[in-house]
């Protein structure tokens, strides 16, 4: 596992030309209007690490480039030491997923280089593995809007971590999504935050007590990044929170924003914001490392 320090997207749905977005040590945050492209970015970097089961290859490339008569598509991502990850796909404007040339390519941190085709990628799929494993791709990019839906993200990370059947891993994720909770809502008839055998939510509630959507959209935060932090106990890979705080009132935003501050003090993580006020809060902390503005 490497730092990562940049996405470059290029004519990736709504990206059109190329964009590449550095970051921080610690906390970057992105903020960029409603409707242009927080979620975008996740769905750049899971394609990218996962190709075409990722993400419908017909669509994802950006309309306006197609309509001038088709698009090369790329995401890359670049890691600490030298090491890149990347895919690119041509997509002519008359033609369907089957007619894009889809490829990959790679650096690793040695500096040796190679290329190839999907049917052909077991050298990506070993440096993908190393640099950004696959538990950690499912688990770390989370989308505050998605939790109530139920993305299964979660579920996949376990399958793949390997460790959710024969280790502590299930009882330490519990122990860190419980903290969690809290420490943002202390005073919740929620009690205990925990995951069932194949790592669905689970919450515990005092009987007769009553508790509040914003509460259980907290639960399910905490769910996903007790995960997080239980797996990857080393702290390497990168977290992408994308709205986290969503569906949350100011005074909860204000308590779990502090207390994921302080959960992930250390670690990489990633904000994809539209909220002015939040983004207003996180430099109030003083936590932000580095920060990034997109408008268009």
């Amino acid at each position: 596992m490497a730092v990562l320090r940049s996405i470059t997207m290029r004519n990736y749905r709504r990206y059109q030309g190329e964009v590449e977005l550095e970051l921080g040590d610690d906390v970057t945050v992105i903020s960029m209007p409603l409707g242009n492209g927080k979620t975008t970015v996740l769905e750049a970097i899971t394609w990218c690490l996962f190709g075409s089961g990722a993400a419908d290859t017909s669509e994802i490339a950006n309309a306006q480039e197609m309509c001038r008569g088709g698009a090369e598509v790329m995401v890359a991502l670049g890691f600490e030491g030298g090491a890149r990850l990347e895919r690119s796909a041509s997509c002519p404007a008359d033609g369907g997923a089957e007619a894009q040339n889809i490829r990959w390519s790679l650096v690793d941190q040695n500096g040796k280089a190679a290329q190839g085709r999907p049917n052909d990628e077991d050298e990506f799929i070993d440096l993908q593995e190393e640099l950004f494993p696959n538990a950690c791709a499912y688990s770390n990019l989370v989308s505050g809007p998605g939790l109530m839906g139920g993305s299964g993200r979660i579920e996949k990370a376990v399958m793949a971590s390997g460790e959710w059947c024969c280790t502590d891993l299930p009882l330490r994720a519990g122990a860190q999504a419980t903290a969690l909770f809290f420490e943002a809502c202390p005073s919740s008839m929620i009690d205990l935050v925990a995951y069932d055998p194949i790592g669905r939510p689970e919450v515990g509630i005092d009987p007769g007590g009553e508790v509040e959507a914003q509460e259980v959209q907290m639960a399910l935060l905490a769910h996903s990044l007790g995960f997080i932090k239980a797996h990857d106990r080393d702290g390497n890979c990168p977290i992408f929170l994308d709205d986290p705080f969503h569906g949350m009132g100011a005074e909860l935003k204000g308590r779990a924003l502090r207390a994921m501050l302080n959960f992930f003090e250390g670690r990489q993580v990633i904000f994809l914001l539209s909220d002015p006020s939040e983004v207003e809060a996180l430099r109030a902390a003083g936590a932000v490392d580095k920060e990034l503005e997109i408008w268009g």
